[in-house]
C-alpha cells in the first residue's frame, strides 16, 4: 500500500483498490472510492464486457488496468481491497478467490442466494485471514444509527412491535435485462434485492428471529420471482414485527417503526409519546418526546463521525482492516439477513411457520433445494 499523510500528519497507508463487475452498480462503487480519494487508489477493473468495462473507467475519471477476466485482475499483489459487484449468480465464486488471493472484499448486496453460499464465502474469509464486508449502507444513515441507540440504550423502553416497508416501482424496461426476475440468475425478487436494505435494518436494531411467518405473490410483473411479500416476525428478544416489500408500488420509499409500551421512534428520524387519560386511552406526552429528541441528538453529538452513503461501507472496511476488527457490514452479521430472507421465503412457499435458526440439514440451506421449493409457488 502507498504511505500517505492524515491533515494531522501521521503516516496513513492508501489502500489500492479493484472492481470485479463493470455494470451500474459499480459506478456507485467507483464513485464511492473516488470521494474517498485521500484514502485509496482505484487502480484496476475486470470486466467480460470490454466496452462496459472502458466505461466504468470514463465514470471513475480515473486512468486503471481493464481486464476480461478477474482473474488476471487477482494477480495482482498491490491490491489490497476489491468490490465484487458481479450480478448475484455470478458472485460467489469471485468473492472467493478475492479472499483465496489476499484481498479484502467489499461485495455487492445480496451477499449470498443462500446460506450455503455464505458460509461458504464466512469460511474463506476465515481460512485466509481476510474481511469481508457487505454494501448495506442504510447501516450507515444518521438516523438508522439513532434509531438503533435509542432501542438499545432503553430510551423506548422494551421493544414490542415493529412495522417496516420498502415501496418501489419497477417496470419492464427495469426487468428487461435477461438476469433479472428469475430465480437461477437474480437468485430472488423484491424481498432478496430491494427489502433487504430495511429487514436488515430491522435485524440489526432488534436482534435475533426466533420465527416467520410469511406470503409472496408476482402481482405486478411479467417475471418468476416474486414482485411483493409480507411477513409477520418474531424475535428472540419478544418483540414482533410486521414487514412488506414490493416494486408494485407508485411511490418510492421506506419506513420503519419501532414501539414500547408508551414511546416509538421512526425512520425517517421522529417521534411520538403517550400518557394515559383517566378513561385508559392514550394521551400525548410531549415531554418524554422531547427526551427522545435530546437523547439521538445527544447520541448524534458524541458519535464518531460516519459517512453515508456507498462511501460509508467502503470506508469502514478501511478502518475495520486497519484496526483489525469485523466490519459493521461484516458477513458475520450480515449472515443472519440472509437466514431471515431463506425462512421468509420458506414460509412463503410451505404455508408454515418456519423456525430458526435454519440448520445445514435442511433443505433451504442450499441454492438448489431453496429455488426448487420456491419454483412450487403458484
Amino acid at each position: 500500500m502507498n504511505v500517505q499523510h492524515t491533515r494531522e500528519g501521521s503516516a496513513m497507508k492508501k489502500f489500492r483498490v479493484g472492481i470485479i463487475g463493470a455494470g451500474d452498480i459499480a459506478v456507485m462503487h467507483a464513485q464511492a472510492y473516488g470521494e474517498l480519494a485521500e484514502e485509496c487508489e482505484l487502480v484496476a477493473i475486470a470486466d467480460t464486457d470490454e466496452d462496459r468495462a472502458r466505461r466504468l473507467v470514463e465514470a471513475a475519471g480515473t486512468e486503471v488496468e481493464t481486464f476480461a477476466d478477474y482473474r488476471r485482475l487477482l494477480e495482482r499483489e498491490d491490491i489490497d481491497i476489491v468490490s465484487v459487484c458481479t450480478p448475484p449468480y455470478v458472485r460467489e465464486a469471485p468473492i472467493v478467490a478475492a479472499l483465496a488471493a489476499g484481498k479484502h472484499v467489499m461485495a455487492e448486496k445480496p451477499l449470498a442466494a443462500s446460506l450455503e453460499e455464505c458460509d461458504a464465502m464466512l469460511e474463506a474469509a476465515a481460512k485466509y485471514n481476510r474481511k469481508l464486508a457487505v454494501m448495506l449502507q442504510t447501516r450507515f444513515e444518521l438516523s438508522v444509527r439513532q434509531i438503533r441507540h435509542l432501542v438499545a440504550s432503553g430510551a423506548i423502553g422494551e421493544p414490542l412491535f415493529a412495522s417496516a416497508a420498502n415501496h418501489h416501482w419497477r417496470g419492464e424496461r427495469y426487468y428487461g435485462k435477461p438476469w433479472r426476475g428469475t430465480w437461477e440468475r437474480e437468485r430472488g425478487g423484491v424481498l432478496m434485492n430491494l427489502g433487504i436494505h430495511t429487514l436488515d435494518v430491522l435485524l440489526w436494531t432488534l436482534g435475533e428471529l426466533s420465527a416467520v411467518r410469511a406470503n409472496m405473490a408476482t402481482l405486478g410483473n411479467r417475471i418468476e420471482t416474486e414482485d411483493a411479500a409480507a411477513a409477520s416476525l418474531k424475535f428472540t428478544c419478544g418483540a414482533l414485527a410486521q414487514f412488506v416489500c414490493t416494486t408494485t408500488h407508485p411511490v418510492d420509499g421506506s419506513s420503519l417503526e419501532i414501539s414500547g409500551r408508551s414511546r416509538m421512534v421512526r425512520y425517517p428520524l421522529s417521534f411520538a409519546a403517550y400518557a394515559q387519560n383517566d378513561a385508559g386511552y392514550p394521551m400525548r406526552d410531549a415531554a418524554a418526546e422531547v427526551e427522545l429528541a435530546q437523547a439521538a441528538d445527544a447520541y448524534a453529538l458524541a458519535a464518531e463521525e460516519v459517512t453515508e452513503g456507498f462511501a460509508g461501507p467502503i470506508r469502514d472496511l478501511f478502518a475495520a482492516i486497519r484496526e483489525d476488527r469485523e466490519p459493521i457490514t461484516g458477513g458475520l452479521s450480515v449472515r443472519r439477513t440472509i437466514e431471515a430472507v431463506t425462512a421468509i421465503y420458506k414460509s412463503a412457499a410451505t404455508g408454515a411457520e418456519v423456525r430458526l435458526p435454519i440448520g445445514r440439514d435442511d433443505a433451504c440451506y442450499t441454492t438448489d433445494g431453496l429455488h426448487r421449493l420456491m419454483k412450487t409457488i403458484k
